[in-house]
């Protein structure tokens, strides 16, 4: 069986993702500042190396990105140091840019990005990349689908905060042609759909804030009616770990079973957990008891090493692979992106 993490990441560095941009003079394009930081106007100042300091001291500061972020050869000797043999690539950056306000930047951001990681991939067979989309303009992310499947990417990374709710007709002949064209459709946290500055109380409680918003996401997917409309829709909810997975499905059971009318819980055609089972896939990092648990009830977990952000479990991968079983290790992730 084929180990596959399902869940890692490029450093998109801006001057090389502007390559690919027809225009990059306006607000909102990443500029890469001093102490290895990247300025996204009206965001703020982030710093790279907790998007690649995989396997470092947490109390190194300022430190140099590592080479296999954002080069696709020492990318592939890490792959062989981890006994890896395929990985999913979600951009690092660009997580952070389709939160931003700018609407001209994201969708340039976007579309000149899902060019780069398409030659990024391109350099090691066993990279797969993901694409963005902005779902901006009138065309709500239809050209960006088009443009994933022009340069055969493996599926497309939505805003975590989206300017149309997921759920209403403007947004079926984006979800129609996911589902008509088998691109799949993921959600990964910290891309817009919460702000750690907005959280009331410490700054460790806005850590879970990040999976509110993916349970949200699966929410408004399924009780919204879109499974029920595009029943061939497959959709990732990534790093959001799975324990949750199975209360999540407790509450939207008795949720179904009491059928009221405010929460249209009689209008589904499916009992919630065949939704889990038939359209949803989840991401998970590190060893959880859920992992082992609730695999047998058909729950679609995938593992993914995160790397080279600052959770991920390198250089420790195979403590945790060698206590999953073989779906989670990489046959989920092999059936769902034909690996």
């Amino acid at each position: 069986m084929r180990v596959i993490s399902a869940d890692s990441h490029v450093l998109d560095r801006p001057e090389d993702v502007a390559q690919y941009a027809k225009m990059i003079d306006i607000a909102g394009w990443p500029e890469q500042m001093e102490n290895h930081r990247v300025k996204i106007p009206s965001m703020g100042v982030f710093p790279v190396d907790s998007l690649c300091c995989a396997g470092r001291d947490m109390d190194l500061e300022h430190g140099v990105p590592q080479r296999a972020s954002y080069d696709a050869t020492a990318r592939g000797k890490i792959l062989e140091e981890e006994d890896v043999d395929a990985e999913i690539l979600y951009p690092g950056i660009g997580m952070l840019v389709l939160g931003c306000p700018d609407r001209t930047a994201r969708r340039t951001y976007a579309r000149a990005y899902n060019h780069y990681i398409a030659d990024f991939a391109l350099k090691d067979p066993r990279l797969h990349g993901l694409g963005m989309a902005s779902l901006t303009g009138s065309t709500a992310g239809l050209d960006e689908v088009a443009q994933c499947l022009e340069l055969g990417l493996k599926g497309i990374i939505l805003p975590g905060n989206p300017e149309t709710d997921l759920h209403v007709p403007s947004m079926d002949p984006f979800w129609r042609m996911c589902a008509e064209t088998g691109l799949i459709v993921h959600f990964h946290v910290l891309t817009g759909e919460e702000h750690l500055g907005d959280q009331r109380g410490p700054l460790a409680a806005a850590f879970y804030a990040p999976v509110q918003g993916v349970q949200n996401h699966l929410s408004t997917l399924i009780w919204g009616g879109v499974f029920d409309r595009h029943p061939d829709l497959q959709v990732v909810f990534a790093e959001a770990e799975v324990g949750w997975v199975d209360h999540w499905v407790e509450r939207a059971t008795r949720l179904h079973s009491y059928k009221f009318a405010m929460f249209h819980g009689g209008q589904l055609k499916r009992e919630p957990w065949e939704y889990i089972q038939n359209n949803c896939w989840f991401t998970f990092t590190h060893l959880e008891h859920a992992v082992q648990r609730f695999t047998r009830f058909g729950y679609q977990f995938m593992w993914g090493s995160d790397y080279p952000h600052l959770d991920s479990c390198y250089p420790d991968s195979q403590f945790v692979l060698r206590q999953i079983d073989e779906n989670a290790k990489g046959g989920n992730a092999a059936r769902l992106y034909g690996l």
